[in-house]
Protein backbone atom coordinates (compact mmCIF):
# COMPACT_ATOMS: atom_id res chain seq x y z
CA UNK A 1 0.00 0.00 0.00
CA UNK A 2 1.13 3.46 -0.97
CA UNK A 3 2.01 5.75 2.01
CA UNK A 4 2.49 9.74 2.25
CA UNK A 5 4.33 12.19 4.71
CA UNK A 6 3.42 15.21 6.00
CA UNK A 7 4.99 17.51 3.20
CA UNK A 8 1.71 16.24 1.38
CA UNK A 9 -0.63 18.30 3.41
CA UNK A 10 -1.17 21.71 4.64
CA UNK A 11 -3.89 21.08 6.64
CA UNK A 12 -1.96 21.42 10.47
CA UNK A 13 -3.83 18.59 12.14
CA UNK A 14 -3.66 15.99 9.74
CA UNK A 15 0.48 17.02 9.49
CA UNK A 16 0.72 16.66 13.34
CA UNK A 17 -1.00 12.47 12.77
CA UNK A 18 2.48 11.75 11.30
CA UNK A 19 4.33 12.66 14.69
CA UNK A 20 2.07 9.90 16.45
CA UNK A 21 1.17 7.44 13.67
CA UNK A 22 4.09 7.65 11.31
CA UNK A 23 6.89 5.59 11.05
CA UNK A 24 10.08 6.14 8.55
CA UNK A 25 9.91 5.31 5.23
CA UNK A 26 9.91 7.25 1.87
CA UNK A 27 6.78 9.03 0.60
CA UNK A 28 5.47 7.53 -2.55
CA UNK A 29 3.91 10.88 -3.82
CA UNK A 30 6.13 13.99 -3.23
CA UNK A 31 9.09 11.98 -2.69
CA UNK A 32 10.50 12.88 0.66
CA UNK A 33 12.95 10.43 1.97
CA UNK A 34 13.38 9.12 5.42
CA UNK A 35 9.98 10.92 7.15
CA UNK A 36 7.37 9.61 9.28
CA UNK A 37 5.03 7.87 6.64
CA UNK A 38 1.29 6.77 6.53
CA UNK A 39 -0.28 4.26 4.62
CA UNK A 40 -2.89 6.36 2.38
CA UNK A 41 -5.60 3.16 3.86
CA UNK A 42 -5.07 3.73 7.59
CA UNK A 43 -8.08 4.05 9.65
CA UNK A 44 -7.19 7.74 10.77
CA UNK A 45 -7.37 8.73 7.13
CA UNK A 46 -11.32 7.32 7.34
CA UNK A 47 -12.17 8.64 10.48
CA UNK A 48 -10.78 12.47 9.12
CA UNK A 49 -12.52 12.13 6.10
CA UNK A 50 -15.48 10.78 6.68
CA UNK A 51 -16.24 14.18 8.12
CA UNK A 52 -17.11 15.76 4.61
CA UNK A 53 -19.69 13.38 4.48
CA UNK A 54 -21.50 15.61 6.74
CA UNK A 55 -21.08 18.54 4.68
CA UNK A 56 -21.71 17.75 1.29
CA UNK A 57 -24.20 15.08 -0.79
CA UNK A 58 -23.79 13.87 -4.24
CA UNK A 59 -25.99 16.47 -6.40
CA UNK A 60 -24.91 16.59 -10.37
CA UNK A 61 -26.43 20.09 -11.19
CA UNK A 62 -24.79 22.98 -12.51
CA UNK A 63 -22.90 24.63 -9.54
CA UNK A 64 -21.85 20.86 -8.08
CA UNK A 65 -18.13 20.12 -7.87
CA UNK A 66 -15.81 16.85 -7.30
CA UNK A 67 -14.83 16.55 -3.96
CA UNK A 68 -11.49 16.11 -5.33
CA UNK A 69 -11.87 19.96 -6.21
CA UNK A 70 -13.18 20.78 -3.29
CA UNK A 71 -10.83 19.06 -1.04
CA UNK A 72 -7.70 21.01 -2.92
CA UNK A 73 -9.36 24.22 -3.73
CA UNK A 74 -12.13 25.09 -0.83
CA UNK A 75 -10.30 23.70 2.21
CA UNK A 76 -6.71 23.76 1.31
CA UNK A 77 -6.03 20.12 3.00
CA UNK A 78 -3.56 18.46 0.63
CA UNK A 79 0.10 20.63 -0.19
CA UNK A 80 0.01 21.95 -3.56
CA UNK A 81 3.82 21.43 -3.49
CA UNK A 82 3.43 17.83 -3.58
CA UNK A 83 4.03 16.51 -7.32
CA UNK A 84 1.40 13.56 -7.23
CA UNK A 85 -1.09 15.77 -5.12
CA UNK A 86 -3.95 14.53 -7.23
CA UNK A 87 -3.09 10.88 -7.26
CA UNK A 88 -2.84 11.31 -3.30
CA UNK A 89 -6.02 12.47 -2.96
CA UNK A 90 -7.74 10.42 -5.00
CA UNK A 91 -6.02 7.34 -2.96
CA UNK A 92 -7.31 8.96 0.06
CA UNK A 93 -10.95 9.42 -1.17
CA UNK A 94 -11.48 5.95 -2.82
CA UNK A 95 -10.81 4.69 0.43
CA UNK A 96 -13.04 6.94 2.64
CA UNK A 97 -16.34 5.31 3.16
CA UNK A 98 -19.12 7.18 1.68
CA UNK A 99 -17.15 9.46 -0.90
CA UNK A 100 -16.94 8.51 -4.50
CA UNK A 101 -14.11 10.50 -6.69
CA UNK A 102 -16.02 10.49 -9.45
CA UNK A 103 -19.69 11.93 -7.95
CA UNK A 104 -20.42 15.90 -8.22
CA UNK A 105 -21.23 17.44 -4.63
CA UNK A 106 -23.00 19.91 -3.86
CA UNK A 107 -23.66 21.24 0.01
CA UNK A 108 -25.97 19.67 2.48
CA UNK A 109 -29.19 21.59 2.36
CA UNK A 110 -28.83 22.73 5.96
CA UNK A 111 -25.88 24.96 4.81
CA UNK A 112 -27.29 26.35 2.26
CA UNK A 113 -29.16 28.73 4.72
CA UNK A 114 -25.20 30.82 4.28
CA UNK A 115 -25.83 31.57 0.47
CA UNK A 116 -29.40 32.34 1.36
CA UNK A 117 -28.18 34.83 4.20
CA UNK A 118 -25.82 36.63 1.60
CA UNK A 119 -28.30 37.00 -0.73
CA UNK A 120 -31.21 38.35 1.35
CA UNK A 121 -28.49 40.66 3.09
CA UNK A 122 -27.82 41.59 -0.98
CA UNK A 123 -31.37 42.32 -2.04
CA UNK A 124 -31.87 44.37 0.90
CA UNK A 125 -29.26 46.94 0.32
CA UNK A 126 -29.84 46.86 -3.09
CA UNK A 127 -33.83 47.43 -3.23
CA UNK A 128 -35.30 48.06 0.46
CA UNK A 129 -33.08 49.94 2.56
CA UNK A 130 -29.05 51.42 2.46
CA UNK A 131 -28.20 53.59 5.12
CA UNK A 132 -29.36 52.69 8.40
CA UNK A 133 -28.68 49.33 7.39
CA UNK A 134 -27.72 46.89 9.99
CA UNK A 135 -26.30 42.84 8.95
CA UNK A 136 -28.37 40.26 10.64
CA UNK A 137 -26.37 39.23 14.32
CA UNK A 138 -25.21 35.47 12.25
CA UNK A 139 -23.77 37.50 9.72
CA UNK A 140 -22.13 39.78 11.62
CA UNK A 141 -21.06 37.33 13.31
CA UNK A 142 -19.35 35.18 10.83
CA UNK A 143 -18.05 38.17 8.85
CA UNK A 144 -15.85 38.71 11.88
CA UNK A 145 -14.50 35.33 12.36
CA UNK A 146 -14.01 35.72 8.69
CA UNK A 147 -11.71 38.95 8.81
CA UNK A 148 -10.13 37.90 12.05
CA UNK A 149 -8.86 34.24 10.16
CA UNK A 150 -7.84 36.24 7.05
CA UNK A 151 -5.98 39.01 8.82
CA UNK A 152 -2.74 38.57 6.71
CA UNK A 153 0.36 41.32 6.87
CA UNK A 154 1.52 42.87 3.67
CA UNK A 155 5.38 43.86 4.61
CA UNK A 156 7.42 46.71 3.57
CA UNK A 157 8.86 47.21 0.66
CA UNK A 158 6.26 44.99 -0.90
CA UNK A 159 5.84 45.80 -4.43
CA UNK A 160 2.47 46.21 -6.28
CA UNK A 161 1.35 47.99 -9.85
CA UNK A 162 -1.62 50.44 -11.17
CA UNK A 163 -2.76 51.12 -14.55
CA UNK A 164 -4.10 54.36 -16.05
CA UNK A 165 -5.02 54.34 -19.87
CA UNK A 166 -2.82 57.23 -21.53
CA UNK A 167 -0.32 59.12 -20.16
CA UNK A 168 2.21 62.41 -20.91
CA UNK A 169 1.20 64.41 -24.60
CA UNK A 170 3.14 66.42 -26.52
CA UNK A 171 0.65 69.57 -28.06
CA UNK A 172 -0.69 67.75 -30.62
CA UNK A 173 -2.16 65.07 -27.95
CA UNK A 174 -0.37 61.80 -28.94
CA UNK A 175 1.14 60.09 -25.79
CA UNK A 176 4.72 60.43 -25.52
CA UNK A 177 5.27 58.95 -21.77
CA UNK A 178 3.74 57.56 -19.03
CA UNK A 179 2.30 59.57 -16.28
CA UNK A 180 4.85 60.05 -13.79
CA UNK A 181 3.91 60.80 -9.87
CA UNK A 182 1.64 59.61 -7.39
CA UNK A 183 -1.33 62.26 -8.42
CA UNK A 184 -1.84 61.01 -11.66
CA UNK A 185 -1.15 57.41 -10.97
CA UNK A 186 -2.72 57.19 -7.47
CA UNK A 187 -6.09 57.76 -5.60
CA UNK A 188 -8.44 59.95 -7.62
CA UNK A 189 -9.45 63.08 -6.35
CA UNK A 190 -12.85 63.48 -3.97
CA UNK A 191 -15.16 64.84 -6.70
CA UNK A 192 -14.26 62.80 -9.63
CA UNK A 193 -13.53 59.60 -7.75
CA UNK A 194 -16.30 57.25 -9.46
CA UNK A 195 -17.82 54.09 -8.08
CA UNK A 196 -15.69 51.34 -7.50
CA UNK A 197 -16.19 47.59 -6.68
CA UNK A 198 -15.63 48.62 -2.86
CA UNK A 199 -16.06 52.20 -2.98
CA UNK A 200 -18.93 55.00 -2.85
CA UNK A 201 -18.92 57.43 -5.26
CA UNK A 202 -16.76 60.66 -4.08
CA UNK A 203 -14.86 58.16 -1.75
CA UNK A 204 -11.58 57.33 -3.13
CA UNK A 205 -9.54 53.98 -2.81
CA UNK A 206 -6.59 52.65 -4.23
CA UNK A 207 -6.67 49.79 -6.78
CA UNK A 208 -3.88 47.60 -7.49
CA UNK A 209 -2.82 44.21 -8.68
CA UNK A 210 0.04 42.06 -7.90
CA UNK A 211 1.43 41.68 -10.89
CA UNK A 212 1.76 44.97 -13.79
CA UNK A 213 0.16 42.79 -16.67
CA UNK A 214 -3.13 42.47 -13.85
CA UNK A 215 -2.83 45.87 -13.54
CA UNK A 216 -3.09 46.44 -17.46
CA UNK A 217 -5.92 43.86 -17.47
CA UNK A 218 -8.09 45.66 -15.01
CA UNK A 219 -8.19 48.76 -16.97
CA UNK A 220 -9.62 47.03 -19.83
CA UNK A 221 -7.42 48.60 -22.99
CA UNK A 222 -8.02 48.58 -26.46
CA UNK A 223 -5.51 47.55 -29.10
CA UNK A 224 -3.77 50.78 -30.36
CA UNK A 225 -4.13 52.28 -26.49
CA UNK A 226 -1.29 53.58 -24.51
CA UNK A 227 -1.15 52.69 -21.04
CA UNK A 228 0.75 54.07 -18.19
CA UNK A 229 1.97 51.63 -15.49
CA UNK A 230 2.56 52.80 -11.93
CA UNK A 231 5.40 51.00 -9.68
CA UNK A 232 4.54 51.38 -5.72
CA UNK A 233 5.91 49.84 -2.77
CA UNK A 234 4.77 49.48 0.80
CA UNK A 235 6.64 51.84 2.67
CA UNK A 236 5.38 50.45 6.44
CA UNK A 237 3.58 47.07 7.24
CA UNK A 238 -0.39 47.14 6.52
CA UNK A 239 -2.91 44.50 7.81
CA UNK A 240 -5.20 43.55 5.03
CA UNK A 241 -8.16 40.86 4.53
CA UNK A 242 -6.35 38.13 2.53
CA UNK A 243 -9.76 36.57 0.81
CA UNK A 244 -7.36 34.36 -1.24
CA UNK A 245 -5.86 32.81 1.96
CA UNK A 246 -6.64 29.79 3.39
CA UNK A 247 -9.39 30.37 6.76
CA UNK A 248 -8.16 27.67 8.77
CA UNK A 249 -4.67 26.51 9.81
CA UNK A 250 -7.00 23.17 9.68
CA UNK A 251 -10.89 22.28 8.80
CA UNK A 252 -10.73 20.41 11.90
CA UNK A 253 -9.87 22.72 14.32
CA UNK A 254 -12.68 22.49 17.36
CA UNK A 255 -12.01 26.15 18.16
CA UNK A 256 -14.15 27.36 15.98
CA UNK A 257 -17.99 25.26 15.62
CA UNK A 258 -18.36 23.27 12.50
CA UNK A 259 -21.34 25.50 11.33
CA UNK A 260 -19.21 28.77 11.36
CA UNK A 261 -16.67 27.20 9.98
CA UNK A 262 -18.46 26.31 6.46
CA UNK A 263 -20.51 29.76 6.88
CA UNK A 264 -17.47 31.58 7.14
CA UNK A 265 -16.21 29.54 3.55
CA UNK A 266 -19.05 30.32 2.10
CA UNK A 267 -18.67 33.69 3.05
CA UNK A 268 -15.33 34.07 1.87
CA UNK A 269 -16.42 32.46 -1.80
CA UNK A 270 -19.23 34.92 -2.20
CA UNK A 271 -16.92 38.05 -1.30
CA UNK A 272 -14.31 37.49 -3.17
CA UNK A 273 -16.23 36.53 -6.12
CA UNK A 274 -18.35 39.75 -5.90
CA UNK A 275 -15.48 41.80 -5.89
CA UNK A 276 -13.61 40.01 -8.88
CA UNK A 277 -16.74 39.55 -11.16
CA UNK A 278 -17.29 41.05 -14.43
CA UNK A 279 -19.90 43.89 -13.90
CA UNK A 280 -22.26 45.49 -16.95
CA UNK A 281 -21.06 49.76 -15.88
CA UNK A 282 -24.86 50.30 -16.56
CA UNK A 283 -25.80 48.21 -13.38
CA UNK A 284 -22.51 48.77 -11.28
CA UNK A 285 -24.23 51.60 -8.80
CA UNK A 286 -26.61 48.68 -7.70
CA UNK A 287 -24.44 45.88 -8.04
CA UNK A 288 -21.50 47.34 -6.08
CA UNK A 289 -23.58 47.97 -3.14
CA UNK A 290 -22.94 44.82 -0.87
CA UNK A 291 -19.30 44.84 -1.89
CA UNK A 292 -18.91 48.59 -0.47
CA UNK A 293 -20.75 48.25 2.45
CA UNK A 294 -19.05 45.13 3.59
CA UNK A 295 -15.90 46.80 2.53
CA UNK A 296 -16.24 49.61 4.86
CA UNK A 297 -17.09 46.99 7.59
CA UNK A 298 -13.70 45.59 6.97
CA UNK A 299 -12.37 49.37 7.14
CA UNK A 300 -13.92 50.13 10.06
CA UNK A 301 -12.17 46.87 11.92
CA UNK A 302 -8.67 48.70 11.46
CA UNK A 303 -7.76 46.70 8.49
CA UNK A 304 -6.12 48.46 5.48
CA UNK A 305 -7.15 47.08 2.58
CA UNK A 306 -9.06 43.89 1.12
CA UNK A 307 -6.45 41.35 -1.17
CA UNK A 308 -8.55 39.06 -3.79
CA UNK A 309 -8.44 37.38 -7.24
CA UNK A 310 -8.50 39.37 -10.41
CA UNK A 311 -11.31 37.92 -12.71
CA UNK A 312 -9.28 39.82 -16.22
CA UNK A 313 -6.13 38.40 -15.36
CA UNK A 314 -4.30 35.35 -13.48
CA UNK A 315 -2.79 37.71 -10.49
CA UNK A 316 -4.23 39.22 -7.62
CA UNK A 317 -5.74 42.24 -6.85
CA UNK A 318 -5.52 44.64 -3.49
CA UNK A 319 -7.71 47.92 -2.38
CA UNK A 320 -6.41 50.31 -0.15
CA UNK A 321 -8.71 52.45 2.05
CA UNK A 322 -5.94 55.35 1.62
CA UNK A 323 -2.69 55.70 0.13
CA UNK A 324 -0.72 56.92 3.21
CA UNK A 325 1.40 53.86 2.93
CA UNK A 326 2.87 53.51 -0.24
CA UNK A 327 5.45 55.03 -2.47
CA UNK A 328 5.16 55.78 -6.09
CA UNK A 329 8.63 54.19 -7.57
CA UNK A 330 8.41 54.33 -11.02
CA UNK A 331 6.16 54.06 -14.30
CA UNK A 332 6.17 52.65 -17.72
CA UNK A 333 4.45 52.94 -20.71
CA UNK A 334 2.84 49.89 -22.38
CA UNK A 335 1.06 49.92 -26.40
CA UNK A 336 -1.51 47.32 -26.01
CA UNK A 337 -0.70 45.44 -29.33
CA UNK A 338 -3.51 42.26 -28.82
CA UNK A 339 -6.31 41.25 -27.13
CA UNK A 340 -6.79 37.53 -26.22
CA UNK A 341 -10.84 36.55 -25.65
CA UNK A 342 -11.50 33.09 -24.25
CA UNK A 343 -15.45 32.24 -25.03
CA UNK A 344 -17.55 29.19 -25.34
CA UNK A 345 -20.80 28.64 -27.37
CA UNK A 346 -24.03 28.68 -25.39
CA UNK A 347 -26.38 26.48 -25.87
CA UNK A 348 -29.76 27.58 -27.25
CA UNK A 349 -32.79 25.18 -25.40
Amino acid sequence: MKKCCSNCFEDSIIKFLFEDLGEVNNCDYCGSRELKCIEVNHDEFKTIFSFFNEIYSVNPVRHSAKILDLLLIEWSIFSKESPKVLDLAQDIIKNTPGLDVDAYYTLQPKYEKFRQMFWDFSFEISYKRRFNLEMQDELKAIMEQLISNRSTLINRDAVFYRARIGGETDKYNNVIAPFKNIENLGMPPHKIASIGRANPRGIPYLYLADKYDTAVAEVRPWVGAKVSVGKFKINDPIRVVDLNSSIFHSFFDSIINFETRIGMNELGKWLSYELSKPIDPNESDLEYLPTQYLSEFIRNNAFAGIRYKSSMSTGNNMVLFNQYNIDFVESFLFNIEGIDYNMNPVSIL
